[in-house]
């Protein structure tokens, strides 16, 4: 289905413009599946994402190529059998203007042989192998077919309730999450050093964890809904200005901040006009932590 074409599928209505999706069922596993093809039009339009990788597989082909065609042959069968033997372990190339040539001894220095069936050229050695690798025409298309295509299988067979769009939506969705127990599982985050036996300890670990998930994803929801209503931009790891930051990344920010006490006078300190324009933009519930008494 990846690779194939799709004329036989039945298209299914979507609402997010940069993919197409098309639906079939099968049965896997004695189950019985609906299967969603999925087509991305910016990554199909995208070269970059799939060219270097063929550009290598071909650079690859090609010592393959130098080393055989460098090869002498007893004889032209030989020749022709090791044509054939790398032609079937192509895939998306083929072989062009192949030819078996003579290979005849070089000739020795000195007056050549006066009679003209003892001459060098005249004598063969052995068969040299020629040709040229080019892709096949349909080697591109498969390429892009491959980079811009996935599958979603899902068992949720009702149609109306689970449209292919909505199926599509919930598994984007799924990035969110996987980011943010991916920002948990962080040695720079407290959980990669604690160690627990007792099960109930486990338990409370992972409410911690859950909770503290919940309040990454509602501040990361919060920031980015207040950049783009005031349609302003904070700093990027890279230093450029972004609507869509990453509260990994604000977390990160924070870490040169201290609360110190001078005097029994307690202060903020390191709080520059970057942190506090997201200390603003994150809303009244956060601003009273960072305020100077």
């Amino acid at each position: 289905m990846v690779q194939g074409d799709v004329d036989e599928l039945p298209p299914s209505p979507g609402s997010q413009k940069d993919y197409k999706l098309w639906e079939t069922r099968a049965t896997y596993g004695d189950v019985e599946q609906r299967w969603i093809l999925i087509e991305s039009q910016s990554r199909k339009a995208h070269r970059a994402l799939w060219e270097p990788e063929l550009k290598k597989l071909e650079k690859r082909l090609s010592r393959a190529l130098k080393a055989l065609t460098s090869q002498v042959f007893a004889c032209k069968p030989d020749a022709y059998e090791a044509i054939l033997r790398f032609q079937d372990s192509l895939s998306v190339h083929q072989l062009s203007h192949v030819c078996i040539d003579k290979v005849s001894p070089k000739c020795p220095p000195g007056r050549p042989a006066k009679a003209k069936a003892n001459r060098p050229e005249n004598k063969v050695i052995g068969y040299q192998i020629q040709a040229t690798l080019e892709r096949k025409d349909a080697t591109e298309k498969q390429y892009q077919q491959q980079r811009s295509r996935f599958i979603l299988a899902t068992n949720l067979m009702d149609e109306q309730q689970w449209p292919a769009d909505k199926l599509l939506t919930e598994y984007k969705g799924q990035q969110t999450v996987e980011r943010g127990f991916h920002f948990l599982k962080d040695p720079l985050f407290f959980t990669s050093s604690v160690f627990v036996k007792k099960p109930q300890r486990v338990e409370a670990l992972a409410l911690l964890m859950a909770l503290t998930l919940m309040t990454y994803t509602l501040a990361e929801r919060k920031l980015r809904h207040t950049l783009v209503q005031e349609k302003q931009t904070i700093l990027d790891q890279k230093r450029k200005p972004t609507d869509r930051p990453t509260f990994r990344w604000v977390t990160q920010a924070f870490q040169g901040v201290h609360l110190v006490t001078i005097d029994t006078v307690k202060q903020i300190s390191n709080l520059t006009d970057e942190r506090r324009k997201i200390v603003r933009l994150l809303g009244s519930s956060v601003e009273p932590y960072y305020a100077s008494n």
